[in-house]
């Protein structure tokens, strides 16, 4: 089984994805459906990350890199 399917079946309501390379972090969030039990895409982040939900969070992704 891959994580974010073992992380759908406990229940866990946000799952972010991090991609990294040599010019760019891009944070794909995705939040779990009750009904499907499966997590659909939320947002797609680059550069900047701002969220609300769950946390309130701004993150500069350029000075990760």
């Amino acid at each position: 089984m891959d994580k974010p399917t073992e992380y759908a079946a406990s229940g866990i309501e946000h799952f972010w994805r991090v991609e990294h390379d040599d010019q760019v972090i891009n944070v794909f969030r995705y939040q779990l459906d009750p009904m499907t039990r499966t997590y659909a895409l939320v947002g797609l982040d680059k550069g900047k990350l701002v969220i609300n939900d769950p946390v309130e969070l701004v993150l500069d992704l350029e000075t990760l890199r």
